[in-house]
């Protein structure tokens, strides 16, 4: 539906697939890409931050919403993303200390 220029068909589909697998990462990933794309900035904000939501708020997510962030050129966000990650896991905060030394 993308390539055909159906964006709200598209973006059903996508919304439909998290539904399906609410802990597939890469649809939420795909889904606030499409978003970006679309110039709903705030929209896909919202989509990329349900990936570290509620229970699946862990370093893992918080680290893979970080590089999404970082990837989009957001980096603020990314790096407060960074922050919570090292803060919930002491041994993940040794390793960037040692990372930037």
């Amino acid at each position: 539906m993308r390539s055909i220029e159906r964006s709200e068909e598209a973006l059903d589909l996508y919304r439909r697939a998290i539904e399906v697998d609410e802990t597939a990462v890469q649809y939420r990933e795909y889904l606030g890409e499409y978003l970006h794309e679309l110039k709903r900035q705030d929209e896909a904000i919202a989509v990329w931050e349900s990936i570290a939501a509620g229970d699946r708020r862990n370093v893992d997510s918080l680290i893979r919403l970080a590089e999404v962030f970082h990837t989009f050129k957001l980096t603020d966000r990314s790096l407060a993303c960074w922050r919570e990650a090292a803060a919930l896991d002491l041994t993940f905060r040794q390793e960037l200390r040692y990372a930037n030394q």
